[in-house]
């Protein structure tokens, strides 16, 4: 038993010095600054932000994730406003970046339009309670018109107009 402690020792020793001694994708950037930005890392980004919002809309099943819907998508608003300056500052994108934008675009918008259809499904079989169904409406009413929907318009736009997407 001392042998199998002494050689656990001996082995994970010394990967816990080179552990430390790892440097971050920013640390080897310089100084501890971000790695630059380039079109696919930004419309990356806002892909993401866009099926995570429009995706966990269908989860909703109560005032108390109806209301934690909403402060997760009124969170993302300042990070999508950030995002379009973000791409505001890159150069005119090539047309490979625009290519793989619109094929990302579109991978994305199939995923969403899967799970929604999904989430429909579910939602014709499950009973929601009238407070539910209160939420769920408030929920729809303030993703349409309030902070984050119109960003969300706003910015879609924008970023169809620079990378040439296909409106859903």
């Amino acid at each position: 038993m001392k042998f199998l402690k002494t050689l656990m020792v001996c082995l994970i020793f010394p990967l816990v010095f080179v552990a430390c001694d790892q440097k971050t994708d920013e640390e080897e950037v310089g100084g501890g600054e971000a790695a630059a930005d380039t079109h696919e890392k930004v419309y990356g980004e806002y892909f993401g932000m866009m099926e995570e919002a429009l995706s966990s809309m269908g989860s909703i099943e109560s005032k108390e994730t109806a209301d934690a819907f909403l402060a997760k998508i009124n969170v993302m608003v300042p990070q999508l406003l950030e995002i379009m300056d973000r791409v505001k500052a890159l150069p005119e994108p090539l047309d490979e970046e625009k290519t793989s934008a619109q094929s990302l675009h579109a991978e994305v918008m199939s995923r969403i339009k899967l799970k929604q259809n999904l989430d429909r499904q579910l939602a014709e079989t499950r009973e929601l309670t009238p407070e539910a169904k209160v939420a769920i409406a408030a929920v729809r009413a303030s993703f349409g018109s309030g902070d984050f929907g119109v960003n969300m318009k706003v910015i879609s736009r924008q970023m169809d107009a620079i990378y040439g997407l296909k409106s859903y």
